[in-house]
């Protein structure tokens, strides 16, 4: 398998404004075509979208032909409101108009979208409801999207997860240093990881940041000196990392233009996955800075993302 193929397009911003770095808002519909055309050409196996992105089902619906062969995962959320007899019903249909909005009859993967929605009471009957879907051959594997270390292994102990989507980058290196990674590759979990560039914020000049990143503005003056020394991009370094871990089975990547899928895809190409840099010393423990749900949006307040 090449690099490309470990790979998949995330469409957050196909339906929505997201991300630190994103100053051209939401991706039109022309520069989606070229991206997933593109990305079929290269091998690219896997979609990641979700029910809460915007419209972002709805336009991969429009735009991607019935006959492509691109493993589709989706999440669902909003559920942790809801614990009457028509809970059931309710995600059943949350998962029906999905595929409907998608022009799907199955896809490969459903996850729950938050780990508080199969950690509350009703999470059970949720969980239920996944493998009925599962059963009825509407999905391949269902699983989740964690936040933390806490909520993937507080669902690995509930749960037989399938796959298991998670945030994995230079700052970030939760999952990798408690071992939880290697737990999860070992009994069989297929692994997403996600936030391989923290939003954009590692392909940053650091000196424009916001004050609110000044306590890792010098780790990230630090890697840009060592990506100079070395000969290499912040882009090619983010990648090389997380094509360096193993058991990380599919790098999900945002792109917001087919230009910026070709920076991409040649980054990966020229990828040494791991062999000239000490990735290890940009890590930080600080979910402050790591999860940009604790970030503050123009204002102060928290920008209270969840994608």
């Amino acid at each position: 398998m090449n690099s490309l193929e470990r790979t998949g397009i995330g469409t957050v911003q196909f339906g929505m404004e997201y991300g630190i770095s994103n100053t051209t808002g939401r991706t039109p519909d022309d520069e989606i075509v070229a991206i997933l055309e593109d990305a079929r050409r290269d091998g690219v196996r896997y979609i990641d979208t979700a029910s809460l992105y915007g419209d972002a089902e709805e336009t991969l619906g429009r735009l991607l032909p019935p006959e492509s062969d691109f493993r589709i995962v989706t999440k669902l959320g909003n559920f942790t409101s809801g614990s009457d007899r028509s809970f059931e019903r309710t995600a059943i249909e949350k998962f029906d108009a999905s595929l409907s909005k998608m022009r799907r009859e199955s896809i490969y993967a459903l996850l729950a979208h938050s780990a508080a929605d199969l950690l509350a009471p009703q999470g059970e009957r949720l969980w239920t409801v996944f493998q009925q879907l599962k059963q009825q051959g509407k999905v391949r594997k269902i699983g989740a999207s964690v936040y933390s270390t806490e909520e993937a292994e507080r669902l690995s102990e509930r749960y037989p997860m399938d796959l298991v989507q998670l945030p994995l980058n230079l700052l970030d290196q939760r999952m990798l240093k408690s071992g939880l990674l290697h737990e999860m590759h070992t009994r069989g979990i297929e692994i997403h990881s996600r936030s391989c560039f923290l939003q954009g914020l590692l392909l940053m000049n650091p000196e424009t940041l916001d004050a609110f990143f000044d306590p890792v503005k010098e780790r990230l003056l630090e890697l840009r000196g060592a990506c100079f020394e070395r000969g290499i991009t912040p882009l090619e370094a983010a990648l090389s990392f997380v094509l360096s871990v193993g058991e990380v089975d599919c790098i999900i990547l945002g792109v917001n233009s087919s230009a910026q899928f070709g920076e991409i895809r040649a980054a990966v190409l020229r990828c040494n996955q791991g062999e000239q840099l000490d990735f290890s010393r940009f890590a930080v423990d600080a979910p402050e800075i790591v999860e940009p749900k604790n970030w503050p949006r123009r204002g102060g307040e928290k920008s209270g993302s969840r994608t």
